[in-house]
């Protein structure tokens, strides 16, 4: 079996199985295959397939074993020549260079190569086919091993570290061999080529260290969840955590298996004046406002099958906590901040000793399994201003917090849900490999402030969502006060169709029934990933998402529509340039009109109300008649479909559903040409759209069917 190696690539070709594998040596040192084939095409002059079986196969080598062949020390060559029974009979040849950065497989005619691509990855986190580059506005994602065209990128997330490959390619996701599938037409001056990027997020987002998310806390998604500060801000107290606890039990417990409860800042505030109040710190809440105790409430939290979740600044106080009392070396500075006033030394081993392990042990002492850390921007640039005061001004800000920070996840060990909080990347992104979460953005009460701190944040940091971290753009706030209906429905719509951290930030009895339907159909949430590599800038009046649903059962995509303004817009989407689907037709349904939009292979038009979206889900038509939209969550089949399957033969459309007791859900059918839809019970048709409608009266999983014929 012809093998060598140059640099960081290899290859080797078995001539009885005509089975070539590519590999490389990047981390270990060590053998990795990332693509192999025995799968080659070969068109004629005419561009047809080659008819030939192409019994001989011969294989050289440059340089060979004994170096007879002159050869480029740039690159190290195999050739690859097949050919027909005899010499006049059809023959091809691809040959496959090795060189310092890439490794490149070309022909002088025109080859089809269709082969599995792979980049090494874990069951828990396998690889993901994103974009490095982009032509359009609209943020991509994936849901599932789905791809776009364009994609080059096998993005591995425990490494950070992706194969490129470039030329004609196509990669789709093959479920019955679980892999990703490379097609490429390799021609003159056109060949497929592999490289292997380094550090990719981490170097996007300018990051010391990498670690790829987590799921030991128990959240294999972000979070759904209830928070004061929004909600109540210091009115905040025992009995109001409890009765929204209640109430988010009653609305949600059936939507979502994981619901937090989150005791934000005010249990050892009472202002935003960053003054404290004696006997109040980060070890010690407001009596007035929680008289049981902190540990009473996170106990009745988890009695309702809740989560108890809890708010620390943990390197600056409102008042001289006993440890600063006792050790008057920890304060760096008394600076009056919204947050308090009172700053630690990040560099002080007394830190690392003393106190942060006791702030940290006193929170699992009180019950909470989901901490959220605030004030770390502030701290870090306090403590820039004091360097000279610091023990330690060698040491830089950002390190001496990371210190810090893995000092407290030793306390609380890995099952506990970490957020960090703050309104700068640099607050947490130094720290991202230790974070479950993070905070990314300003506080998001009026409209303007969830455009420009949840809206822009969201596409500017969405690549490392789900890659590194949880992002978190803060609570959603849904009441009148600060969202008409069809504002509290797009900031719903973004945060479902990003699969972002869903936290309500309003009193939950003020939550009118429309708002708290919208907030059920985004529960539970969906492991969405990142399709590309980019930061991205919103730009125009209308936002907009793609997400690319692969199944075993079928694809969809599901995009999203935004209206950034106080005024009606007329939009008008391609199919091709801005949502970058493959050619074809598709079938288009809107979430929230429940409405049927037609078949279209080139735009959609749409009209969105002041502040309103549009959720569209577009099915790609073939032959069969298809399932074109469901009602019971905004991923229209991601989250509740649970198998699907239309037999053509039988005439026959079944499926499974995940419904909630009393919460009917409308899925809608459309019949191709050529097929029309028989009348059963629940079945509403009209022309060759048809609507099931599917309820009962326990929570659980429901068996379908439809019939249909040809005409």
């Amino acid at each position: 079996m012809p093998y060598f190696e140059f640099r960081n690539f290899s290859v080797d070709f078995d001539e009885s199985s005509r089975k070539l594998r590519c590999y490389t040596s990047i981390p270990d040192g060590k053998l990795h295959c990332f693509f192999e084939t025995d799968r080659f095409t070969a068109s004629g002059a005419d561009g047809k397939a080659l008819k030939s079986s192409f019994p001989n196969v011969t294989c050289q080598t440059c340089p060979d074993t004994l170096f007879t062949a002159p050869h480029d020390d740039l690159s190290w060559v195999m050739k690859i020549i097949f050919g027909g029974k005899t010499k006049k009979a059809a023959s091809f040849e691809i040959t496959v260079s090795l060189r310092g950065d890439h490794l490149e497989i070309s022909s002088p005619s025109s080859v089809r190569i269709c082969g599995i691509v792979k980049n090494e990855s874990s069951a828990a986190h396998p690889a993901c086919l994103m974009s490095s580059k982009s032509d359009s506005g609209t943020l991509f994602g994936a849901v599932g091993p789905a791809d776009f065209p364009g994609a080059d990128l096998l993005y591995n997330r425990e490494t950070d570290q992706a194969v490129q490959f470039t030329g004609k390619t196509a990669v789709r996701y093959d479920w019955t061999q679980k892999n990703y599938l490379l097609t490429a037409e390799v021609q003159k001056n056109s060949p497929l080529v592999f490289r292997f990027k380094e550090h990719v997020c981490q170097t996007l987002f300018h990051t010391k260290y990498w670690k790829t998310i987590s799921t030991d806390h128990g959240f294999t998604t972000p979070p759904v969840g209830w928070m004061t500060w929004y909600a109540v801000r210091f009115d905040a107290c025992e009995k109001v955590v409890l009765e929204n606890a209640r109430k988010m039990k009653e609305h949600f417990s059936e939507y979502s298996d994981k619901i937090c409860i989150w005791v934000d800042w005010e249990w050892c505030h009472k202002a935003l004046d960053g003054l404290g109040e004696p006997g109040v710190d980060v070890l010690h809440p407001r009596k007035d406002a929680y008289p049981h105790g902190l540990k009473y409430v996170s106990e009745r939290i988890r009695k309702m099958g809740l989560i108890p979740a809890l708010w620390t600044g943990a390197t600056n106080d409102g008042d001289l906590n006993e440890m600063l009392r006792e050790h008057p070396e920890y304060l760096l500075s008394d600076l009056r901040n919204w947050a308090g006033h009172f700053w630690v030394d990040l560099s002080h081993p007394g830190m690392i000793e003393e106190y942060i392990p006791r702030i940290f042990r006193q929170l699992l002492a009180w019950g909470y399994k989901v901490i959220k850390w605030d004030c770390l921007a502030n701290s870090l640039r306090v403590n820039d201003e004091f360097r000279a005061k610091r023990f330690d001004p060698d040491l830089s800000s950002e390190e001496a917090m990371h210190r810090l920070v893995v000092k407290a996840r030793e306390i609380i060990g890995p099952k506990v849900f970490l957020l960090g909080c703050t309104i700068q990347e640099r607050g947490v992104l130094f720290a991202n490999d230790i974070f479950d979460a993070c905070r990314i953005g300003g506080d998001v009460f009026n409209w303007d402030e969830f455009k420009e701190n949840a809206v822009s944040k969201i596409f500017g940091c969405f690549p490392i969502h789900n890659m590194g971290i949880f992002l978190d753009p803060d609570t959603l706030v849904l009441r009148e006060e600060y969202s008409t209906l069809e504002q509290a429905r797009t900031r719903i719509t973004l945060f479902s169709l990003t699969g972002i951290q869903l936290t309500v930030g309003d009193p939950v009895a003020e939550l009118d029934d429309a708002r708290i339907d919208a907030l059920k159909r985004a529960m539970p949430v969906v492991e969405v990933k990142p399709a590309e590599m980019i930061r991205k800038i919103v730009s125009g009046d209308v936002a907009s998402t793609n997400l690319a649903v692969e199944r075993p059962f079928g694809r969809w995509y599901i995009s999203g529509f935004y209206n950034m303004t106080g005024r009606k817009k007329k939009v008008k989407v391609h199919l091709k340039k801005d949502l970058h689907l493959p050619a074809g037709e598709y079938a288009i349904f809107e979430f929230w009109n429940k409405k049927f939009l037609g078949v279209t292979d080139q735009t959609i038009s749409l009209e969105l109300p002041p502040g309103g979206c549009a959720a569209i889900r577009l099915t790609p038509l073939g032959e069969e008649p298809v399932l074109a939209g469901s009602t019971r969550h905004l991923m229209q089949g991601a989250a509740e479909l649970k198998n699907y399957h239309c037999d053509c033969r039988k005439g026959v459309m079944t499926g499974t559903l995940d419904v909630v007791r009393n919460d009917p859900v409308e899925l809608y059918f459309y019949a191709t040409e050529g097929f029309i839809f028989q009348p059963q019970q629940g079945l509403e048709i009209e022309g060759n759209l048809a609507k099931l409608t599917i309820s009962s009266s326990q929570t659980g999983s429901i068996s379908w069917q439809i019939k249909f014929r040809k005409k």
